[in-house]
């Protein structure tokens, strides 16, 4: 990549880090670079306390597209129990994980059709048992699990409320998933390189656990290969997460 190909996210980071190591080393221990004009990683190369250090940039994103279309999904669900004349109570729709393929029309209309299954033979029901809507199949554990369940709650009001990726993202174990998963993609890598590398994660997942990501713990094996991983939340704020005892950049 040349100087004018640095994507945002690169930029954000670089700046994120730099002002980091600036901040503890002071400038004259710290060569900021011009990115790579390279296709390959790494990003940049970072010469921290006179070592030269390859610096590698990924992100985690939320998607906004794929919260919209479990929105609509739920909101097509309520329209149509509406119209049938079937929505009698309090329902809740949970999707614990991305449904897969949700955009598509076969996979919307199976939700659908089954949520509604499921409203009509509990219109009787104060409440009810939660039902499975959608799952995935986990092959190398050999068994499923739900992603998608609906459950009738009470009789209150006629109403059907969805739990979002907004609650999802604060679950248990959800931040320390998101980390690891950006982590592994970029173990390979870092096994290759012969330079030491810091991989800066940018933190894009828009729902509210920057907290989460600061307290799960990492696993230390996964992140082995690395001198430091940090996690960049805007241009000025940033943490490091893990480092190696000894390396460049130790807190």
């Amino acid at each position: 990549m040349s100087g004018n190909d640095e994507k945002p996210d690169e930029l954000i980071s670089k700046e994120c880090f730099s002002s980091y190591l600036v901040s503890k080393y002071g400038e004259d221990n710290v060569v900021i670079p011009e990115c790579l004009n390279e296709e390959d990683p790494p990003d940049y190369i970072f010469i921290i306390n006179g070592e030269k250090c390859a610096v590698e940039v990924t992100s985690i994103r939320d998607s906004e597209w794929v919260v919209y279309q479990h929105a609509q999904c739920v909101k097509r669900i309520k329209q149509e129990a509406i119209s049938q004349n079937i929505l009698y109570g309090t329902y809740s729709i949970a999707f614990n994980e991305q449904v897969p393929h949700i955009s598509r029309k076969n996979v919307q209309e199976s939700l659908v059709e089954d949520a509604l299954d499921y409203i009509r033979r509990t219109q009787q029901c104060k409440e009810h048992d939660e039902y499975t809507l959608r799952e995935i199949e986990i092959k190398k554990l050999h068994y499923t699990k739900p992603i998608c369940t609906i459950v009738k709650t009470g009789v209150e009001r006629d109403s059907i409320g969805w739990i979002g990726l907004t609650e999802v993202a604060c679950l248990s174990g959800t931040a320390k998933r998101l980390l690891e998963k950006a982590i592994g993609a970029k173990i390979q890598y870092a096994q290759s390189e012969t330079m030491p590398v810091y991989l800066l994660i940018y933190n894009r997942f828009n729902w509210g656990i920057d907290q989460d990501f600061r307290d799960c713990e990492l696993d230390t094996e996964l992140c082995a290969p690395f001198e430091g991983i940090f996690v960049v939340k805007d241009e000025q704020n940033g943490y490091m997460k893990y480092t190696r005892r000894g390396s460049a950049a130790h807190d």
